[in-house]
């Protein structure tokens, strides 16, 4: 299934987000469900697809492109918020291939 509109993908991304970190503080909780749903518009209108129906492409291209304005910090915020939704869809496996400056707080590419 494919969402209609941009809505209807953040709807979907905050959900599964939701779902994912039931368990942390509730501010945290709220930002972390936030940035779901505005990676999930942002591909949506970008794309046109829904989160069960990225691709490695989709999220290679938020990583890079509509997150090269951002600080370091927020990049990597972003990141850990993607790889875990990309946990829980079952995308593992492109964890290795999504590797970049995003992946650090600090925006290095290596561990500080």
């Amino acid at each position: 299934m494919n969402p209609a509109s941009a809505r209807g993908a953040g709807s979907e991304a905050a959900l599964l987000a939701r779902k994912q970190f039931k368990h942390i503080a509730h501010a945290t909780l709220r930002r972390r469900v936030a940035r779901a749903d505005t990676i999930a518009v942002i591909i949506w209108k970008r794309w046109g697809c829904g989160i069960y129906r990225w691709r490695l492409k989709n999220v290679r291209w938020f990583l890079t492109h509509a997150l090269a304005d951002h600080k370091p910090s927020s990049k990597y915020q972003y990141w850990l918020v993607l790889r875990s939704l990309l946990l829980v869809l079952g995308r593992e496996r492109w964890l290795s291939s999504l590797s970049g400056d995003w992946c650090y707080p600090n925006g290095d590419s290596a561990k500080p």
